[in-house]
Formats: C-alpha cells, sequence, structure tokens
C-alpha cells in the first residue's frame, strides 16, 4: 500500500493565520462602521445609519485605508524582538532596510484613501474641493484649504511610520504557554482589550501631536509650494487654471479647518491603532483549534510536528515550538503518541523531538563559541585565484630593464612648503609628541623653526599637552562621555544587556522563546513520561538532557562574567547597585536642595530638604531574558529531579554529579 504524504506544518499554520487575520479584520470592520456614523450626520433616520446606504459606502472606502495596514502588518510580521549592540544599531537597520519605505508608502496610500472619504462625506460648507469654482466669471483656482488638509494627512502618515518603527509594530508576541490554564489564568480577548486601552490612549496622544506640528511644517517648509505645483499640473489636465497661479502669501489656517483636521486626524489615529492592536491581539494567540492542537486533524500529527520544528523559518518554527509546549504540558492523549511512536523513519518521535529541542538551546553555546573565537576573514576572490608565484615562468629578457625611477614626478617641493608640513604632520600622528616635534623641525625652514620655538615658550605645559593629539582625544572623548549621560543620547550607547542579549540569542531577532518553548517542552515530556512512558523510550536520554541543562547554564554565567563592558555603557554599574536613574533624580535633588536653602535663608522651615535616593536596579551584569531562561532551566532540573531522583543511578546518574545539578538547580538551600 502507498505510503500517505505527511503534510506539512505550514498546512495547517496557514488556515489558521487566515481565520485570525479574518477575525481582526471584522473587529476593525465594526470600527469603520461606526466612523462612518461620525464622520457624517445624514437628516434622513434611516439612511444615516442603513449599512447598504451612503454609510455602508463610507465604512468600505474606510476598511480599505485599515486594510493597507493589515497587508503592511502581514509584510513585515516577526516574531523575535529586535536585537543589536546598540539602539542606533537597530534604528540604521531599519531605515536603510526595505521596511522604512515600504511603511511610509502604505500608510501615505491608507492616509490618502481616509482623506478622500472623509473630503467626500464632508458637507459642502467645509469647503474641501480642490478646485474653487468662484463666480461665474471668474476662472477655477485651487483650493488651498483642500490642499493643506491632504498634506496634513500625509504628514500623519510620516508620524506614523517613525511610531511604527520605533515601538516595532511589526512584531507579535505570542502568548506564552501556561501547564494548567484555567479560567482565571487565561484572560480572555476582552481582558487583553480592555488592558491595553490605557496603552491604547497613550499612543493616540503621542500621535496627535503631529496635529498641531502639521501646520508649522506645511508652512515653513517646502511642503506648500510643492504641493501646491503637483496639485496644479494634475487640476490642469481636467480644468482651465491659470499656468501662474501661486497661493496666497497668508496660510489658509481658521478654526474651522483646524477643528475639521484635528478631527479627521483623532479618526485616522484611532484607526491605525485599533488596526495594529486588533492584529498583534489575534495573531498573537496560542496555535489551536477548537481548544486542540492544530495538527491533530491530520493523518500524521506528530509527522505535521516534525515538519514544523525542522522549518527554517521564523514563524512556522516558533508556532511549531510554541504547539509542542501546549502538548507537552497540557494534551495528555496527544503526549502519549510522542511516546508510543518508536517506528518511525528517522528514529522514535521522541527521540527526533529531544534532538531538535536540545539543538536550539545547544545554539547558545554555539553563538558564544563563534564570539570568542572568531572565523578568520576570507580572501578577496581576486587574490585567493592567482596561482602561486613559483608556477610563473617568465621569458628570458632580450634587453635592459627599465628604470624604477619616477620619471614624471615632480620637481620636489621646497623645505618650507605648507604640502610638505602638512605631509609630514600626518604622517607623525602616531609618534611620540618628541619624535614628532623633531619630524617638524626637519621639514620647516630656519625662520620657520625659530617661530615654532619661540611659539612654544609662550604657552604653558598644560597648554602643549591640552593642544596635542593625546589631549585633543582625551577632550573629544570626555565631551562624548558627558553627551552620552543625557536621555536623548541613549541609542548610541552600547549596553551590556544589549550586547549581550545580540551575542546569545542572535541577531536580527532573538530566538528567546523558542529556546524557552524547547526547554518546557522537554522538562514536561521528561517529567509525564515516569507515568506514561510504557515503552521507555525517555529513561536513556535523562543524563543528556541534564548535563545539556547544566551546560548552557554553566555557560550563561561564565560568558556573563567574562564578556567586557563597552566603553559607552557610561550607566553600568558592577558594584550592584544597579544603574543610576537618568538625571531624573539628580535633576529633581538639586532643585529641591536650592529651593530648601531659600526658604531657609528667608527664614521658613516649612519644608525640609530630604535626597531623593536612587532606584535599585538590576547589577552591571544581569540580564532579563538570560535570567528568565536560567530560571526556566532550573526549574527544569529541579522538577526532573524530583520525578527521577531515586532513579538516578538507574538512569546514568553519579552521586557526585547529582549532588552538583543538585547544587546547581538550587534545591539543597
Amino acid at each position: 500500500m502507498a505510503s500517505t504524504r505527511v503534510r506539512t506544518y505550514k498546512e495547517f499554520l496557514t488556515p489558521f493565520q487566515h481565520r485570525r487575520f479574518a477575525a481582526a479584520a471584522g473587529q476593525v470592520l465594526v470600527l469603520c462602521y461606526l466612523e462612518s456614523l461620525l464622520i457624517k450626520t445624514n437628516r434622513s433616520f434611516i439612511w444615516s445609519w442603513f449599512p447598504f446606504g451612503p454609510a455602508g459606502f463610507r465604512a468600505a472606502g474606510l476598511f480599505l485605508s485599515s486594510l493597507l495596514v493589515f497587508i503592511l502588518r502581514v509584510a513585515q510580521l516577526h516574531l523575535g524582538a529586535r536585537t543589536a549592540n546598540s539602539g542606533f544599531g537597530i534604528i540604521r537597520r531599519q531605515i536603510f532596510g526595505p521596511n522604512a519605505l515600504q511603511t511610509l508608502v502604505f500608510h501615505c496610500l491608507s492616509a490618502t484613501v481616509f482623506g478622500e472619504v472623509f473630503v467626500w462625506s464632508a458637507p459642502k460648507s467645509a469647503n474641501l474641493s480642490l478646485i474653487a469654482e468662484g463666480k461665474s466669471y471668474e476662472r477655477p483656482r485651487l483650493n488651498d484649504r483642500a490642499i493643506y488638509f491632504r498634506c496634513c494627512m500625509l504628514i500623519l502618515a510620516a508620524f506614523q511610520t517613525v511610531i511604527h518603527l520605533h515601538d516595532d509594530y511589526d512584531r507579535v508576541r505570542v502568548e506564552r504557554v501556561i501547564a494548567s490554564p484555567t479560567k482565571e489564568s487565561k484572560a480572555s480577548y476582552t481582558t487583553k482589550l480592555v488592558n491595553l486601552l490605557p496603552q491604547w490612549a497613550y499612543k493616540v496622544g503621542i500621535d496627535l501631536l503631529a496635529t498641531f506640528i502639521g501646520p508649522l511644517i506645511y508652512h515653513f517648509t517646502w511642503m506648500r509650494w510643492t504641493a501646491w505645483s503637483c496639485a496644479q499640473f494634475f487640476a490642469r489636465q481636467i480644468w482651465s487654471i491659470p499656468k501662474g497661479a501661486e497661493p496666497s502669501w497668508l496660510p489658509p489656517y481658521s478654526p474651522s479647518l483646524l477643528g475639521l483636521t484635528f478631527w479627521a486626524s483623532f479618526l485616522l489615529m484611532t484607526l491605525w491603532d485599533t488596526c495594529n492592536t486588533a492584529f498583534t491581539l489575534n495573531m498573537g494567540e496560542e496555535p489551536l483549534k477548537y481548544d486542540k492542537p492544530l495538527t491533530n486533524d491530520s493523518q500524521d500529527p506528530n509527522g505535521s510536528l516534525l515538519n514544523g520544528l525542522k522549518s527554517k523559518k521564523e514563524i512556522v518554527q516558533t508556532f511549531a515550538f510554541r504547539e509542542l509546549a501546549c502538548i507537552a504540558g497540557r494534551f495528555e492523549a496527544r503526549r502519549k503518541t510522542i511516546y508510543s511512536e518508536i517506528d518511525r523513519s528517522g528514529g522514535s518521535t521522541w527521540s527526533q523531538v529531544m534532538i531538535i529541542c536540545l539543538e536550539k538551546m545547544n545554539s547558545i553555546e554555539k553563538r558564544i563559541a563563534e564570539y570568542q573565537n572568531p572565523k578568520p576573514e576570507p580572501l578577496p576572490s581576486s587574490i585567493a585565484s592567482q596561482p602561486p608565484q613559483n608556477m610563473v615562468q617568465s621569458l628570458p629578457r632580450l634587453s635592459a630593464p627599465l628604470k624604477e625611477a619616477a620619471i614624471m614626478k615632480n620637481s620636489p617641493r621646497s623645505k618650507g612648503s605648507l604640502e610638505t608640513i602638512a605631509g609630514a604632520y600626518v604622517k607623525s600622528l602616531d609618534s611620540p609628541e618628541s619624535a614628532r616635534t623633531t619630524t617638524l623641525t626637519g621639514v620647516l625652514s630656519p625662520k620657520a623653526n625659530q617661530l615654532f620655538n619661540s611659539g612654544r615658550g609662550l604657552l604653558t605645559q598644560q597648554q602643549q599637552e591640552a593642544i596635542s593629539v593625546a589631549g585633543v582625544k582625551s577632550t573629544f572623548t570626555r565631551y562624548w562621555i558627558m553627551a552620552l549621560r543625557t536621555p536623548h543620547m541613549s541609542m548610541f550607547r552600547n549596553t551590556f544587556e544589549r550586547r549581550f542579549s545580540a551575542i546569545v540569542f542572535g541577531t536580527p531577532y532573538s530566538d528567546i522563546d523558542v529556546i524557552v518553548d524547547s526547554v518546557n517542552s522537554v522538562t514536561n515530556l521528561v517529567v509525564h513520561s515516569i507515568k506514561e512512558d510504557k515503552f521507555g523510550c525517555v529513561s536513556p536520554s535523562i543524563p543528556l538532557i541534564i548535563r545539556t541543562y547544566v551546560s548552557i547554564i554553566s555557560s550563561l554565567n561564565s560568558f556573563s562574567a567574562s564578556l567586557e563592558v563597552h566603553w559607552t555603557d557610561v550607566y553600568y554599574d558592577e558594584t550592584g547597585a544597579g544603574r543610576r536613574q537618568e538625571e531624573i533624580n539628580t535633576m529633581g535633588n538639586t532643585l529641591k536642595k536650592s529651593f530648601s536653602r531659600a526658604l531657609e535663608a528667608l527664614g521658613i522651615t516649612v519644608w525640609k530638604y530630604t535626597e531623593v535616593a536612587t532606584r535599585p536596579g538590576r547589577t552591571g551584569r544581569t540580564m532579563e531574558e538570560a535570567e528568565y531562561l536560567v530560571t526556566q532551566l532550573k526549574s527544569g532540573l529541579r522538577e526532573i529531579l524530583t520525578a527521577f531522583g531515586r532513579y538516578a543511578e538507574d538512569v546514568g546518574l553519579k552521586a557526585s554529579e547529582l549532588r552538583a545539578v543538585r547544587r546547581m538547580a538550587e534545591m539543597d538551600k
């Protein structure tokens, strides 16, 4: 009988994502319908809300605007957090990558569609049409109010693009697995949405700042004249507009126009932020279908799951590991099949799952080793392709060799020329101060040497050191460090935590979630195997699993202790007092102290100055993600030792090794 084809994991993941996308789109469609009712009020009671009337057409136009944001989110979807040595590295990668231009284009299209729907729905008294007809004897002319309104929509699009890239809206955070979820622990979609309302309101408020900045950008930059020229070019194809018409020097601002712009901006920002929130919440749900694993409908469920675990694509692999974690923690019937399938091609299901998970954990040690022992850079292809010189056979020489002197070279410059002095100074920058002085003295004329020596005598030793190369470098470094201490320059700091995460968890996106899921999956499968593994497939692998956990914990601890601190990490604190709160408490203490002294000088003792202590933070060599991973590894060790502690010798663990593992897992406190 011919063997049935194993369906790939993507065949189950794609319909799941389609359902989540449709759910998010349906929720946004409701908002579009509500906004269509707010944009225009109709005199007729029925036509003001009837879905198959003007309200429905407006809702369809607004939904098209939101659909462009959904398309952008799907095109740039990723699940891991962005990693780089500094915030500037992330910004540089975003700006010079394709995502920045793509994000700007889609937001501009979305804002244009929304603006046209709003203009179409606005009353005639709003005067937002592109052409101002005027009186019967006047020629049509461009309407500066309409151009300003459309430019404000584009300004909002640019502002939203910056927010989108800065806050990493493209990332979807998949829900963490709970071993035994209850009604209290598993929050509903409504609860998640309510919890995000303060954050959503804050984002809308920040975005609306562009509404107040828009008039300044429109009037004091090239935007007004460029928009006028473009509008004039397209309008002249339809209407008879004077060719030399120019906008008036007075801006078209009026209370009614600014009010309409603010209202349209509020509705557009609300629509955008709701699209992003609905997409993130729906696409980030656990990979379950009717509270069962996605691959349960496959003829070979574990084969489809293994296909996803071996995938090279980030999205497919992340959801596959998340489903495996759900199966290992919550679905007993499906978990038993992992133990019982021992005749699968390529090894039993348990052995393949264990190998894949341990490889994902060992990727941490691999990255650390690559950082500590970097590979030498390969030679250029032009040099590598050249044959060895001993293989080149030259012909016998028939004439005298050519002269090697520079026969076309200009006559040497005079001893005191500016070019000679500058060249000698540049070549001597890496030399000591005494050697540099000797070099300059050799290229200067006698009179210049006399002036140079007399000038040196006018400066003190401290002044001479300040204008030297080392002094200039020291001054520049000191001022650069002072700048790095300000909040606005924080993106240029190569902090210890950022560098550690980029090295250990990979770039450009971290795979900490996949590694944690692999740890939780292996731990739960090992713990439950003591009752559910009828064939004893898991027990021979327990020593390898325990040693892998211990090795990863030791590697993280040792690398954290050995990684050097970058000089730009100005708030790094090795003593354990934590990172100082940037300038906030310092400035507050200074103001309070000055105010207290002023009151005391006036004889007022109503308020006494007390210095605000800096907020205790994490120690210099502690990282949040690494700490969470180490916590999961130690918790896994404790659970495994609790389940198999009395069988340690039977599974191949020595007594000394068991004691060391118990100390590592902090079980002997």
